[in-house]
């Protein structure tokens, strides 16, 4: 193209024209170079990112015939490069700063903040609450969505960088504030927002469970014995969580959201997945009421429009969103459910950065990445008085 648009698409402005110039050119090192020194996630966010909003809804060729299938594009590339081994060496060595920096959470902003930062020659440390790095990448999506091998090789290649790492270490309860504030320069909290939004449905029942929950356990590999499972809620993790149900053997499956499914968050590919899944989908819906026969769930009470019907089901799950978990941020100050920062993404404490889904900024893989850089780049700053 004369002029490209696909990068103003792209929240890390990858340089997609130079990298698919070097697919035709045969040149594949340089093109897996371009990915990798640009993200180190390209092998995920090209398979997980809504890239027909992003960089493809930006195609120029788009406009009159279908745009340049740039994720497919990206995913050759990397797998190109697994397949042959191929590694990015530093062009130069990393002077060190002698500044260190704590970054709460192994998700994706906090992999991406790390990797920025040690590049900068700053000593890096991760904390991470689970056994395995990854966060939300490892936890909270399901493996017909992202391979955890995938995200297995993205969190080793920090192994070559100045990088300290502990897992099976949380926020709050084996490390804390003042702690970290003594040993480091600059602590970056990317948690992830850990308290799941739900509403009261009439009844207090084990029955009626959350979605951040109940995938963290799939994905561990536990069963979930669902039965039939009414899901509440439209993004794509309403989405996952009724195709984890099926693949759990769950007999009737629903996700209930209180709009159209066109106004829905999800991708319309989740959602055209979720359907061919054999999922029921219920549009302009609202559940108002759990039903309860000897102590156990048994019906919802749902309202469309002005009339009301009920569901038989073993489960309700709600998948309405997340919040920032104030009891282990309690000295930090808040703008309503989510940690405040300023225009530089610290928090009002100095030196204390935030970024990610507990400061409210919910959206794709890719730009929390994009976040981050921003995050790395305030955090460089400030570790150099500027």
């Amino acid at each position: 193209c004369n002029n490209p648009n696909c990068m103003k698409g792209c929240p890390i402005k990858t340089e997609i024209p130079k990298f698919i110039k070097a697919i035709k050119a045969e040149k594949l090192n340089e093109a897996y170079e371009i990915l990798q020194g640009n993200n180190i996630m390209s092998e995920i966010c090209c398979r997980i990112c809504p890239t027909e909003m992003q960089c493809m809804g930006s195609c120029i060729r788009g406009i009159k015939s279908n745009p340049v299938n740039i994720a497919k594009l990206e995913q050759f590339v990397n797998d190109w490069a697994v397949e042959n081994n191929i590694k990015i060496e530093e062009k130069k060595e990393i002077k060190s700063t002698g500044k260190k920096v704590a970054i709460i959470g192994s998700g994706p902003a906090g992999i991406f903040c790390a990797w920025e930062l040690s590049k900068k020659g700053h000593s890096v440390t991760i904390f991470e609450k689970q056994e395995i790095l990854g966060g939300l990448l490892r936890y909270g999506i399901p493996d017909f969505r992202l391979d955890k091998e995938i995200v297995k090789r993205v969190t080793k290649k920090l192994e070559k960088y100045n990088i300290d790492i502990h897992t099976n270490t949380a926020f709050g309860k084996d490390i804390d504030l003042s702690e970290l504030q003594k040993k480091f320069d600059a602590i970056f909290l990317c948690l992830g927002a850990e308290e799941p939004n739900t509403y009261d449905l009439g009844i207090s029942n084990q029955n009626i469970k959350t979605s951040i929950n109940l995938l963290y356990m799939h994905n561990k590999g536990e069963k979930l014995h669902l039965g039939k499972t009414a899901i509440i809620g439209g993004g794509n993790v309403a989405m996952d969580m009724a195709r984890v149900a099926k693949e759990d053997n769950s007999e009737d499956v629903y996700v209930i959201y209180r709009k159209s499914i066109n106004e829905a968050p999800a991708r319309k590919i989740e959602i055209e997945e979720t359907l061919n899944s054999g999922v029921k989908i219920i549009e302009n819906t609202t559940v108002i009421k759990a039903i309860e026969d000897n102590g156990k769930l048994s019906k919802i009470l749902c309202r469309k429009t002005d009339s009301e019907f009920e569901i038989d089901v073993d489960t309700v799950v709600f998948a309405i969103g997340q919040k920032a978990n104030k009891g282990i941020l309690k000295d930090i100050e808040f703008d309503g459910n989510f940690v405040k920062v300023d225009e530089n993404n610290m928090t009002s404490i100095k030196g204390v950065f935030a970024g990610g889904d507990i400061t409210g900024n919910r959206s794709t893989v890719c730009r929390a990445i994009a976040s981050a850089r921003k995050t790395a780049i305030d955090i460089d700053k400030y570790l150099k008085g500027e």
